[in-house]
């Protein structure tokens, strides 16, 4: 049966059959582009994902542990995906073709993420709005001997962050985390960035941005 829905909106349903719902959405509704399934307690979704024409997918405040390994893979048209407030460690790869990844904005605030978390996102070069405020994170750069890599950055001028490919970011915020230092070199390769966002941190230093001519920090 194919569903000849765009939108569906199933936010603080609590249906018992929740899972069939979501299962029906995701592979029968072939021409579904915006879905809304936030605060709904839902622990798990679907390992099978065929439907590719979500654009936007809202998940927030719900139970989430971890998402499946095909979800990024997959939903290919996905520009918007909201996944604050629930209680993720980790990130599924996203598609192997670069083109394919067309997040543009990804909402990822309050759950339990760690550093690893930059090295699937910045795989999202067309990411224009990033919120990763209150995880775990403590480290921006790259998870390598951090000493190596800052012998190599000044040696060589080279940049060794995560976030220098997401040169088209607007929004970033990072607040409330454990961060103590941020890659300058990194900041300054987004020339887009309007709003910068650091509260209840534990910086040392913030670094010269004034190049950044659009930038807002808080």
């Amino acid at each position: 049966m194919c569903y000849q829905i765009s939108k569906a909106n199933i936010s603080f349903s609590f249906f018992e059959s929740i899972l069939n719902i979501i299962t029906r959405l995701f592979t029968s509704s072939k021409h579904l582009q915006y879905v809304r399934l936030d605060h709904n307690c839902i622990l798990y979704l679907p390992e099978k994902i065929s439907n590719c024409n979500i654009e936007t997918l809202l998940l927030h405040c719900n139970r989430l542990e971890h998402l499946p390994n095909s979800l990024l893979k997959n939903l290919h048209k996905l520009k918007i995906l909201n996944l604050s407030h629930n209680q993720l460690v980790s990130l599924p790869l996203p598609n192997d073709r670069t083109d394919l990844n067309r997040l543009q904005e990804l909402y990822l605030s309050s759950n339990e993420l760690d550093d690893d978390v930059f090295a699937i996102i910045s795989r999202y070069e067309r990411l224009k709005i990033l919120y990763l405020a209150y995880n775990r994170i403590e480290q921006i750069d790259d998870r390598f001997d951090r000493r190596f890599l800052f012998f190599l950055s000044q040696i060589y001028l080279l940049n060794f962050s995560s976030l220098s490919k997401l040169t088209s970011l607007t929004d970033l915020n990072l607040s409330g985390n454990n961060i103590q230092s941020l890659p300058q070199m990194a900041l300054l390769t987004m020339e887009n960035l309007q709003v910068l966002c650091l509260h209840s941190n534990q910086l040392r230093a913030i670094p010269d941005l004034r190049r950044l001519n659009l930038l807002k920090v808080n």
